[in-house]
């Protein structure tokens, strides 16, 4: 692993990449409410929130072991292990497949209509392409390479949005949307045994690694811990799906809607500083590494809050903007999803994965799970799918408290020294002076959504700055870095040093 990148940098490669194929992945979202019913709509997003939900949980933790397994290792090893567990994913793909034409054939032996069933057959390949990539991210991250995982999100996302808008432009049924998807998938795998190629160029084999079933084994805790957060992740949506009607999960999908960049900051923040606090926990210095998660979340949050209030305000002329008029009852779940999303500054489970303690992520993963199912369940069934929104919401509070609980036991630190509350709750205070004046300006102008959403950037952002700035939280480090990363210097440093 080279040591010439630092956590920063990695982040900012990571953010860059999956911030660009956000956009992307947004854009599909924003043509295909214009091009579809809400029926339509919902029936196409009901596929995809179960596919991604069945993909997260058959992965089964081994994306997230790769982070403990390979840090400090040498080379050959690293090779082994890696290939190891792209085996192992392999192998779940192909059972996931299995399961989705069992499915098929199930739903039409029991009466679906034979389109249902022509999905899931076309969906079945998909599996096996998709699986392993969700490890890559993190392998080129612990090899120095995370601008190629950028490159590298930044295609797949555009592979796989133009596979779901070019069928849906053409008017095509929804098995040809599936199997236009699998065809992506399929095309995007070539760059797996590609990005291989480049990274162990002439290492041999190291010494035999655990065995497919002994790695499985040793990922089944984080498998279970993924598994728990999946579904607390989309409890809500799966709930409206199953309960209201397709144009009311259109409506919800809509508004559940994340803002591209800034809900991934805190997890490509997490992956990047993953390696340095696994290194510090080894050395018995957890307070170090608690420390480094701290300054973390500051750095995130200085993004995160304002850009979130900006939206929260905007919300009517963002989803106005984006999916037109129509889509305008979908403004009080987006306010929702928007302070829940204001909240994730921090990537909590990585520090317990770094101090290897598996069991606390599961047991704070369960806890999560058992939080959103007793807060969202009775909300939903009171008031429709706006109880979902505000149980998805209200559920994160208890679940990082726990995550802070177990944090502190793993690093022998008070639970107030983890998660920055003081710095945090300072910050969205920053955000929510200038946040009430644009407010109350579009409220008084009555502007357009176009007006509205500059106005609530402007105010937001200039006097976020300037509070932020004069209280200390910003500074000039902050500053120096975000003008690297807006000239886009890290990244061609990096050019320049491969050259």
């Amino acid at each position: 692993m080279t040591d010439r990148r630092s956590p920063a940098d990695d982040a900012g490669a990571l953010l860059l990449g999956r911030a660009l194929s956000m956009i992307a992945e947004a854009a599909v979202m924003i043509v295909v409410v214009r091009l579809l019913g809400k029926a339509e709509v919902g029936v196409l997003a009901g596929m995809l929130v179960v596919c991604q939900t069945v993909a997260i949980v058959a992965t089964a933790g081994l994306p997230a072991l790769l982070l403990m397994a390979l840090p400090g290792q040498p080379i050959a090893t690293r090779r082994a292990i890696a290939s190891t567990h792209l085996r192992v994913l392999h192998a779940l793909g192909a059972v996931v497949g299995v399961g989705f034409v069992a499915y098929a054939l199930a739903g039409e032996r029991f009466g679906s209509a034979p389109e249902d069933a022509a999905v899931w057959l076309w969906l079945a390949p998909l599996p096996l392409f998709d699986l392993p990539m969700r490890a890559l991210p993190n392998l080129l991250v612990i090899e120095g390479r995370a601008a190629t995982g950028a490159r590298l999100a930044i295609g797949k996302s555009v592979v796989s949005s133009a596979a779901t808008l070019v069928p849906v432009a053409l008017g095509a049924p929804l098995w040809a949307v599936a199997a236009c998807g699998t065809i992506g998938a399929a095309v995007v795998w070539f760059a797996l045994p590609w990005t291989l190629a480049q990274l162990y160029r002439g290492v041999e084999p190291g010494a035999p690694t655990p065995g497919g079933g002994a790695t499985l084994w040793r990922a089944l805790p984080l498998g279970l811990t993924d598994i728990a957060g999946a579904i607390a992740a989309r409890l809500d949506r799966h709930l409206v799906l199953a309960w209201f009607s397709l144009e009311a999960f259109a409506e919800y999908q809509v508004g559940a809607w994340q803002i591209p960049f800034v809900v991934n900051i805190p997890y490509a923040v997490g992956t990047a500083t993953a390696a340095p606090m696994r290194e510090l926990f080894a050395a018995g210095r957890g307070r170090a590494a608690v420390q480094l998660w701290r300054a973390s979340i500051q750095d995130v949050a200085l993004v995160v809050v304002p850009v979130s209030m900006v939206f929260f305000v905007a919300a009517p002329s963002v989803v106005e903007l984006l999916f037109t008029a129509r889509y305008l009852p979908a403004v009080p779940v987006f306010r929702c999803y928007t302070l829940l999303t204001m909240a994730r500054v921090a990537a909590f489970g990585v520090v317990l994965v770094a101090a290897g303690r598996s069991r606390d992520v599961l047991l704070s993963a369960a806890f999560g799970l058992a939080g959103v199912v007793s807060i969202s369940l009775p909300l939903t069934a009171w008031l429709g799918p706006i109880g979902a929104a505000i149980g998805a919401a209200i559920a994160f509070v208890p679940s990082a408290a726990f995550y802070c609980w177990r944090i502190a036991l793993a690093a022998d630190v008070s639970p107030w020294r983890t998660f920055p509350l003081e710095t945090f709750a300072r910050l969205v205070l920053w955000a929510a002076i200038p946040g009430g004046l644009a407010a109350g300006l579009d409220h008084a102008l009555d502007l357009s959504p176009i007006r509205g959403l500059l106005v609530a950037t402007v105010v937001v952002g200039v006097g976020f700055a300037a509070l932020a700035t004069r209280s200390g939280d910003l500074h000039r480090d902050h500053w120096r870095y975000l003008v690297r990363w807006l000239t886009l210097r890290p990244l061609r440093d990096r050019v320049l040093d491969r050259e």
